[in-house]
């Protein structure tokens, strides 16, 4: 399981959250569980749609 500090970021890959964020000194109330993985499936490299037609016209004015 990995939790997130939601203050600084910081990632702590452990069962539990430490009790205080070793980067900026949060308590262990502002840690939020985080799945690499879900986080990937849910957007990870998001592009829009229509960002062929934006490239076409693009080259188009050069």
């Amino acid at each position: 399981m990995q939790w997130v500090c939601d203050v600084c970021g910081y990632v702590h890959d452990d069962e539990e959250a430490p009790e205080v964020c070793p980067i900026c000194g949060a308590p262990q109330s502002k840690f939020s569980e985080w799945d690499p993985v879900e986080e990937q499936e849910l957007g990870g490299n998001w592009v829009p749609d229509d960002i062929e037609d934006y490239l076409d016209d693009s080259a188009e004015n050069y």
